[in-house]
């Protein structure tokens, strides 16, 4: 039949399954080393990112975007439906330049929503459905891998597509 390596995880579960993974992984620890590194640098300014992320929207007159602290890791993002920038406790409490970097960023998002950007409205209308691919996708993947069910191994496929065009819309976001 097909040459695999096992339990059906052949050629085309690494390409599909093992590649990406790589790939996300390579991609989580950039981010963290980055974090990391530049998390020791202490800001000239000694500014906090909670009190960067103020400044910002004061200064493009928003006002009904609430900072607050969050405790996940690099779980900094700002929230269109409450209208909340979520900063992890380094980046809202220490004057590094990593957290000046990420609160800034994290603020374009607000101000892009109060100007009803329109790759950020995209975004919102489809997170609803790639929420439900991402959760599907590695029972989808495996399953139609592990069982050689095509119809799954399609199914995977279509949800990663999803995946694929919320990133390229986000993008610019």
């Amino acid at each position: 039949m097909y040459p695999s390596y096992g339990f059906g995880f052949g050629s085309n579960w690494l390409l599909l399954v093992g590649l990406p993974l790589i790939i996300a992984l390579w991609a989580q620890f950039r981010v963290s080393s980055a974090f990391k590194k530049w998390g020791a640098v202490r800001a000239t300014s000694n500014v906090t990112g909670a009190e960067a992320a103020r400044e910002i929207l004061t200064a493009a007159q928003i006002h009904d975007v609430d900072v607050v602290e969050t405790n996940d890791y690099l779980g900094d993002h700002y929230d269109p439906a409450s209208k909340r920038l979520c900063l992890s406790s380094k980046v809202y409490n220490e004057p590094s330049v990593a957290s000046l970097g990420i609160a800034a960023h994290e603020t374009g998002h607000a101000i892009q929503h109060a100007k009803a950007y329109a790759p950020l409205q995209w975004r919102m209308t489809i997170v609803p459905i790639t929420s439900i691919a991402s959760r599907m996708l590695p029972f989808v993947i495996f399953g139609g891998f592990i069982f050689h069910m095509t119809g799954l191994i399609t199914l995977g496929i279509y949800c990663y597509m999803i995946l694929l065009a919320f990133q390229l819309i986000t993008l610019p976001v």
